[in-house]
């Protein structure tokens, strides 16, 4: 019994933190105080952190981690060294090195390739090594392929963060590509 409870606690603590994080993932799209972003995404990680531990999601934890202080980068405006570029090539394998984990079962491995494909990515976003929209598209990709992982270690609350995060990412994504055609169009 005392272990269902643990469970509740884990998934409200994580449910709070995951909406910190749609917030965050509006103001992404939506909002123009990027500290904001950083300041909202360093709540939801200290809140899933401790909800995560409770659940011994281990690959959830070390994201959340590896999130907070990368969300204090943001909030302190850190610019970005020359050269770090080349991360979206990592980027890029560590989505076909996921894909080819979930179709071969192995959700676990799966779930520590999308920890690095979220830090890698959220890294260069609070670093301004990439852009708002190319931020959204890998954090949505990394989304689907993170599911397999949480269904297997019963972390709904997380799931379900994923899944609206990912229906937030696809619909903060056009504004800012009807932006981007608009000035091609232009140009």
């Amino acid at each position: 019994m005392q272990m269902d409870l643990l469970v509740v606690v884990a998934n409200c603590l994580n449910g709070v933190g995951a909406l910190a994080s749609f917030y965050a993932n509006y103001l992404i799209g939506f909002g123009a105080n990027k500290t904001r972003v950083f300041q909202f995404n360093a709540l939801c990680a200290i809140l899933m952190i401790m909800g995560c531990s409770m659940l011994q999601s281990w690959p959830t934890v070390i994201l959340n981690v590896l999130w907070l202080g990368v969300s204090f980068l943001g909030i302190k405006e850190t610019k970005s060294p020359n050269g770090v570029k080349w991360l979206t090539v990592v980027l890029y394998v560590l989505i076909a090195w996921a894909m080819h984990a979930v179709v071969t079962g192995e959700v676990e491995k799966a779930g520590y390739l999308m920890v690095a494909l979220f830090f890698v990515s959220y890294f260069m976003f609070s670093i301004k090594a990439m852009s708002k929209l190319e931020y959204l598209w890998w954090s949505t990709v990394g989304t689907v392929l993170f599911i397999p992982h949480l269904l297997t270690f019963n972390n709904y609350s997380i799931m379900i963060k994923e899944g609206v995060s990912f229906i937030i990412g696809l619909v903060s994504m056009y504004p800012l590509y009807k932006v981007m055609w608009q000035d091609r169009q232009r140009a």
